[in-house]
């Protein structure tokens, strides 16, 4: 039997960051189909319950794989409903910025990756911040 790593006692520099293509082809096409790490290696956190600051708190206990301050990084799955389109938290919303781009796996289309940008405040008179999110969906099969 392999040696067993446990994550807070990896080497120095190690980081949890999958590719966009590792990401959709294992952990969220495994996550679909109801298949959950144990231990739980990305957590599930309703983004638009909690402002972009609050969230790290979020992650705190719930991820075998601690944030990392220097990258300021985190990974979540977040169940995403057509009333959720908004994307608005209690201090204002996150609004998509620029075209979806295609996530592939050997030169397939597998999902697609969008870009969204924190704004406090509502309406017109949101002020963009430098808080990021990369959303990534499943392209729906039969």
């Amino acid at each position: 039997m392999g040696a067993v790593i446990i994550p807070q006692n990896l080497p120095i520099g190690y980081r949890f960051h999958p590719t966009d293509e590792e990401f959709v082809d294992h952990y969220l096409t495994n996550r679909v189909l109801g298949i959950v790490e144990d231990p739980c290696i990305i957590p599930d956190v309703d983004i638009c319950r909690w402002d972009p600051w609050e969230l790290p708190q979020k992650f705190h206990g719930e991820s075998i794989i601690r944030p990392d301050d220097k990258v300021q990084e985190w990974w979540c799955y977040c169940l995403q409903t057509p009333q959720q389109v908004k994307r608005t938290t209690p201090s204002g919303y996150w609004k998509k910025t620029g075209p979806d781009r295609n996530v592939k796996a050997r030169d397939i289309k597998i999902g697609t990756k969008k870009t969204l940008v924190f704004h406090i405040r509502q309406g017109s008179k949101g002020v963009k911040t430098n808080w990021v999110i990369h959303e990534y969906h499943l392209l729906i099969k039969n």
